[in-house]
């Protein structure tokens, strides 16, 4: 009985954590590298875009895929062919696992800053500069 508790517990618990909307933007911009996950909904399940770019050797790197299950799950590409493993650790932070191109994980988290444009991407709005008097 204690281990049926048990049980209950941790699958409830598991899905609890990402009983939230996962969809939008997550991203992790560090001095040397800026890691954003994209993640979109389509009618049977998410899709996924993960970039990776490397400031210190210039390199930038792009995965698109889809996904079904929660937390954890395969990332299929548009060819069939599994290209990583995304999970969720709850409705805060993301995981991609690269099997293709930068084989790593990537970790990104859920914030207000994702929305900033990033190297190579041209802002949205823009701030008209103060008159000159």
């Amino acid at each position: 009985m204690a281990t049926l508790f048990l049980i209950t517990c941790i699958a409830s618990c598991s899905e609890e954590d990402i009983s939230g909307d996962i969809t939008g933007k997550y991203g992790n911009l560090t001095g040397a590298d800026d890691t954003v996950i994209t993640i979109g909904t389509r009618g049977d399940g998410y899709t996924m875009k993960c970039t990776y770019e490397d400031f210190g050797s210039g390199e930038y790197f792009e995965w698109n895929g889809t996904f079904k299950n929660l937390p954890t799950d395969a990332v299929v590409g548009s060819n069939g062919e599994e290209i990583g493993e995304i999970h969720f650790s709850g409705t805060d932070a993301v995981t991609f696992t690269a099997y293709t191109q930068k084989k790593d994980s990537y970790k990104a988290y859920r914030d207000e800053l994702t929305d900033l444009p990033r190297s190579g991407q041209q802002p949205t709005d823009s701030i008209p500069a103060p008159e000159k008097k």
